[in-house]
């Protein structure tokens, strides 16, 4: 809303048309490819960062419930998985406006993002908490 000459007025706010879903795949898939290029099991991961398994899962396939609705895991907990992964939070969200034409775009881009996040990750040292896996999915 925008208040102008006393009266309010209602203002379309095309921010609200942001596609989230797309959005909080790409957050997923960069959780998941940055543990597996480390080499962490959901787990190690998830104990480590403090989470449960089944949120660590829920984030990487960008569910917030059983119920299959959009994941939206806090900053908190991007932090706390960026950390115990030893690499930027910046890593882990997506560049851009997550607008209707994002999931293409993304889609389109992900082979260069798994490079770009694998050159990060080898810049990055594990940090000693965490105990890679030979086992890791």
């Amino acid at each position: 809303m925008r208040i102008g000459n006393g009266e309010r007025q209602v203002v379309a706010e095309s921010h609200l048309d942001l596609d989230w879903s797309a959005y909080a795949e790409e957050i997923g898939r960069r959780v998941a490819a940055v543990r597996e290029l480390r080499n962490v099991s959901q787990t190690e991961l998830a104990n480590v960062a403090g989470l449960s398994r089944s949120m660590l899962q829920n984030i990487e396939r960008s569910r917030s419930s059983p119920k299959e609705s959009d994941g939206n895991p806090s900053i908190r907990k991007l932090y706390e998985i960026a950390q115990a992964l030893g690499v930027p939070v910046g890593v882990l969200l997506p560049g851009g406006v997550p607008r209707a034409e994002y999931r293409s775009t993304a889609e389109a881009s992900w082979s260069e993002l798994k490079v770009e996040l694998a050159d990060v990750v080898g810049r990055h040292p594990l940090p000693d908490a965490v105990r890679p896996s030979d086992r890791v999915s």
